[in-house]
């Protein structure tokens, strides 16, 4: 049976080999074609990309991450709502106790044989040097792992999430990990100060401002009435970020599990913001109030306003 206590130790380390810095011509970067798709997890996780998951405690991110994993490693669609490319996953985990997570993807009715692979407190740390990247270049092509996530972020690393330095060194290392040709997705905190919904789920992220920019897409997600949670994807580097939406939670007594519900109410300054970005791209010398007449029409003046001053901030 696979061990995934292993430490990276001195008999484990290895020597990597750098890829050489040879230049790609333009005619190479043209012709390139991805062959397994573009997506991991349609229009939310993009293959071979980092993605955050955040949320605040209680916000079910251990639940959601232990679904992802189930969904990707069977092949089957995420919430019935989101297509998947199947590969086998590698969970390493160093928030939760291995008989927690045992006992959640019971409750979520996990089969015994989706290919799922776990590292569970053991002491994983990227600022630890390159031993650690050694052990999943071996356990990544053992086990023919097409996707990692790590729970959580501030678990993973010695460094000061809040120092723009640190942040960009623990994301190079990572970097070096995901060129393994992996999907890589962790989860992350919000800030204290962001309690309920902030009106900027993109500010939501606690640390440094360099996390959300290191990574290709952002998924936040909150609570919102009993037995719902809202989820926002604030970033998508790959194609427009998709509207929020809502998953409701059913729970008994030894069973949870997620259920799409459509796209979430009050998403309309979502679509102003769409409606506004499409104007000034046809005509950049559009004034403000003209912007507020043509776009009110389509989302409201109040989600026009609140659109129009977001998109400043930005």
């Amino acid at each position: 049976k696979p061990d995934f206590t292993i430490i990276a130790g001195k008999k484990e380390r290895k020597t990597m080999q750098r890829e050489p810095l040879v230049p790609k011509a333009l005619k190479e970067v043209l012709e390139y074609e991805q062959t397994e798709g573009v997506w991991l997890i349609d229009k939310l996780l993009p293959q071979y990309g980092v993605g955050i998951l955040s949320g605040e405690a209680g916000t079910y991110k251990t639940w959601l991450l232990l679904s992802i994993a189930m969904a990707v490693a069977g092949g089957q669609s995420l919430f019935n709502e989101f297509p998947v490319n199947q590969g086998n996953v590698l969970m390493i985990d160093e928030e939760n106790r291995i008989q927690l997570l045992s006992d959640r993807l019971k409750m979520l009715q996990s089969s015994k044989e989706l290919p799922i692979y776990f590292m569970v407190k053991a002491g994983f740390n990227l600022s630890a040097g390159d031993g650690w990247i050694d052990v999943l270049k071996m356990h990544i092509a053992r086990y023919n792992i097409k996707f990692i996530t790590l729970d959580s972020f501030v678990r993973m690393h010695d460094g000061e999430e809040n120092e723009a330095r640190h942040v960009s060194d623990f994301f190079r290392k990572l970097g070096k990990v995901q060129k393994l040709g992996v999907t890589i997705l962790m989860t992350h905190h919000h800030r204290k100060e962001m309690s309920g919904q902030p009106s900027r789920p993109s500010q939501a992220l606690r640390g440094s401002s360099d996390i959300r920019a290191a990574v290709d897409t952002h998924i936040a997600v909150y609570s919102q009435n009993k037995g719902e949670i809202k989820v926002v994807q604030t970033k998508s580097r790959d194609a427009e970020a998709i509207d929020p939406f809502i998953l409701k939670v059913e729970s008994e007594e030894e069973r949870i599990q997620f259920v799409y519900s459509g796209e979430a109410q009050g998403t309309t300054k979502v679509e102003a913001k769409k409606k506004v970005v499409k104007l000034l791209t046809e005509n950049s010398e559009m004034s403000r109030a003209d912007l507020v007449k043509a776009v009110k029409e389509v989302a409201g003046a109040n989600a026009t306003g609140q659109a129009i001053k977001e998109l400043e901030l930005d």
